[in-house]
């Protein structure tokens, strides 16, 4: 009876949003665990063309984001820079390119401003802002008005899809239950888009898995769909409440 039972179930098919080639790593974590996955980048990284920038002696550089780490080879350090970063992905890539002197905080932009607003009196050299173009929180302006000399540069940007692929269509048409993972407001906002060109044709049973309640609120009164979202926004994280959401079938 159970073996039948076993059989009957389908496993759903999980999504990855994020632009490559972070997608490729999260649906190896999920696979790793037992599920399949698809990739359906939701956008696209590209990266600016700059001139070699030469830093001053004391400065530190504040990153927000891991995809900013490989721009830094356009920079020309004139002493071993302290790093302010938001996450411990981005830290990550920062030691794989030699660098470790890294303060971490954990979650979002808002809690390293926080973070840094409490160090003000300590950190007296300027920092430069190394970012993308679209940016979820004035980290600049409100560094700027607790007395940071901050300057900022913009090293690449993450354009939406303007439609989900035709292999993603095929699979919204189908009766297999479909688990979205989402990991920035941005993505959850572009998905639902997309998703209201597909009304009436929708067969699928969707669920969302948010990477913070931040992403979950963008779906109130959106959908019907069940939401939920992970404790800690990190990839580690999303995995386990991933398993913890089928534990019982996996």
């Amino acid at each position: 009876m159970t073996l039948i039972a076993f059989e009957k179930y389908q496993m759903p098919l999980v999504v990855v949003t994020r632009p490559f080639p972070d997608c490729t790593r999260t649906a190896q974590q999920a696979e790793y665990v037992g599920f399949e996955t698809f990739e359906e980048p939701l956008g696209v990284v590209h990266y600016k063309s700059m001139n070699r920038l030469k830093l001053p002696k004391d400065v530190g550089l504040i990153l927000t984001s891991h995809r900013a780490v490989s721009c830094l080879k356009t920079i020309s350090f004139s002493s071993y820079p302290i790093f302010y970063v938001v996450g411990e992905r981005t830290a990550q890539c920062l030691r794989q390119n030699g660098f470790d002197n890294i303060e971490i905080v954990q979650a979002n932009v808002e809690n390293l401003i926080e973070w840094m607003n409490k160090r003000s009196g300590q950190i007296k050299h300027p920092v430069l802002y190394v970012r993308g173009r679209d940016i979820t929180a004035p980290l600049k302006s409100k560094l700027k008005s607790s007395g940071f000399d901050i300057t900022e540069k913009i090293v690449y940007s993450v354009d939406e899809v303007e439609s989900f692929s035709d292999e993603f269509q095929t699979l919204l048409q189908s009766q297999r239950e479909i688990v979205v993972l989402l990991t920035s407001t941005r993505t959850a906002k572009c998905f639902q888009r997309l998703l209201k060109e597909y009304k009436g044709r929708l067969h699928a049973p969707l669920r969302y898995l948010c990477f913070s309640p931040k992403i979950a609120k963008t779906f109130k009164n959106t959908t019907k769909s069940k939401v939920e979202y992970c404790d800690d926004p990190t990839e580690d994280a999303l995995i386990q409440k991933l398993m913890l959401m089928y534990d019982e079938k996996i």
